[in-house]
């Protein structure tokens, strides 16, 4: 029998709830319905265009 070894599976799949501030500081979220983990170190997000995508730009620092 073949062996496909460990993975970090997140099952079942979770709803994630993202939050961001505009510029103005007003809060707002979005639910995020397709995530997963990347690398076994980071959360992968599958967004599509939404104010929370535009504040995460918005917002987003090096």
């Amino acid at each position: 029998m073949k062996s496909f070894g460990s993975k970090p599976w997140m099952l079942p799949q979770p709803v994630l709830i993202i939050g961001t501030y505009n510029d103005k500081g007003v809060a707002n979220a979005m639910n995020a319905a397709w995530g997963g983990t990347w690398d076994a170190h980071e959360i992968m997000i599958s967004m599509g265009k939404h104010v929370t995508t535009d504040n995460l730009k918005l917002n987003n620092r090096p």
